[in-house]
């Protein structure tokens, strides 16, 4: 027990003064164990204190003690239980104090760092004769509150009573109570632009929004947005990450960027990323010709025909979108069908520059489980750089992408 003498208020400030220039240590799920301190051992000498970090919304300490107390030994006018809080990092002064104390019950309080206004009541409960816990809300601690520093504290006075014990001693712990941030940013495609190829550059961006710095990323990745998670790459640090992705000409990913803090926060952002049909895949029938193409074009290949009735085909299966992928500066017109169903046209001269994402039509028409489109020129030179068709990717709250 840490003896010192005076009145309630009195022995807080006085403890403030005791930590101001003390370390802080990291702790989130935090056990703390408080040595049996120098001297008569009084009824509130903690022994322990844990704190239960599974929710980043509301928070649950525990206090436990050397020996058995009573609900009178936390008699406003005997003693009580806290934790004093900080949360601006100055450590001149603190913005929160919850409190465990008896009135006719066992209660719980929030108050400001002066201990004088009720900010909201806390859950306070008995665990056994020497063990006290107290939870309290997020909210409680004021707006965008990301991390907290924090202390235990066993007070008691009165007739025969003089001292206060904290827990750790001369310590703050700290506590991150933010999530990380996770954002994916690219996929190395420009404006409108598909993706450069089977190649891809995933760009995100991490970064630890309470803690101090350091974050566990990695990227994740599964096909169509459906089955399991498979992990390609991982590492540590804040700031902007590049992963490239090697995958094949028609597929669709879903792609996961996860960030885990110091503290066990954790985020998630997902993002769909389709991968062209590339043209050389295409049947084609008539005087189509490569010669035009450019390394801008997908995989580097565009295929060209000035000839009406030159024509091409692929597959699309059931399920699937329907976007163009067309190098611009062409003013052919081709007649678009779907499993023999006339769907419309697509259009080359309103488009500018390379690799274009082009709405094509309705994926209504996509009913079959293998599906045949065919484009006949009409008009015009029509180029073509490639197809994409991705299914519609749903987010993954529940999961969190997880493995």
């Amino acid at each position: 027990m840490n003896r010192r003498g005076g009145s309630a208020g009195a022995a807080l400030l006085l403890l403030v003064a005791l930590l101001v220039a003390a370390p802080t240590a990291s702790g989130d799920d935090a056990s703390i164990s408080d040595g049996d301190d120098i001297g008569e051992r009084d009824a509130l000498d903690i022994r322990y204190v844990g704190l239960d970090h599974r929710s980043t919304r509301r928070f649950t300490y525990s206090i436990t003690t050397y020996d058995p107390f009573t609900l009178a030994d936390l008699d406003p006018d005997a003693g009580n239980f806290g934790i004093a809080i900080d949360t601006d990092g100055d450590l001149d002064d603190l913005e929160r104090i919850v409190y465990v104390f008896t009135y006719r019950k066992l209660r719980g309080a929030v108050t400001n760092g002066a201990g004088r206004r009720l900010i909201a009541r806390a859950h306070a409960e008995r665990r056994g004769n020497r063990t006290v816990e107290v939870s309290f809300e997020r909210r409680d601690l004021g707006s965008g509150v990301t991390s907290y520093r924090w202390f235990a504290f066993a007070l008691t006075q009165g007739a025969g009573r003089c001292c206060f014990d904290t827990a750790p001693n001369r310590k703050w712990i700290w506590h991150d109570i933010a999530k990380p941030s996770a954002s994916i940013l690219g996929f190395g495609n420009e404006g409108n632009q598909s993706v450069p190829g089977t190649t891809i550059p995933v760009s995100f961006e991490v970064s630890d929004v309470g803690g101090q710095g350091q974050v566990a990323w990695s990227l994740r990745l599964r096909e169509d947005g459906r089955g399991a998670w498979t992990e390609i790459a991982s590492g540590t640090g804040s700031g902007l990450q590049e992963v490239p992705i090697s995958v094949s000409d028609g597929s669709a990913w879903q792609v996961c960027a996860v960030a885990n803090d110091d503290a066990g926060n954790r985020a998630w952002e997902t993002e769909g990323v389709s991968v062209p049909m590339d043209d050389q895949g295409f049947g084609f029938t008539g005087a189509w010709n490569t010669a035009e193409s450019d390394p801008s074009d997908f995989q580097g290949t565009r295929h060209v025909s000035s000839a009406a009735g030159d024509s091409f085909t692929f597959q699309v299966p059931a399920g699937f979108g329907a976007v163009w992928i067309l190098p611009g500066g062409y003013d052919g017109i081709g007649r678009v069908t779907v499993n023999g169903q006339d769907v419309g046209t697509v259009t080359g001269s309103q488009y500018s520059g390379f690799r274009q994402f082009v709405p094509a039509f309705p994926d209504v028409y996509f009913s079959l489980p293998t599906n045949t489109v065919e484009v006949v020129v009409e008009s015009g030179t029509l180029a073509i750089d490639g197809f994409a068709g991705s299914p519609a990717f749903a987010p993954d709250p529940a999961n969190g992408c997880k493995l």
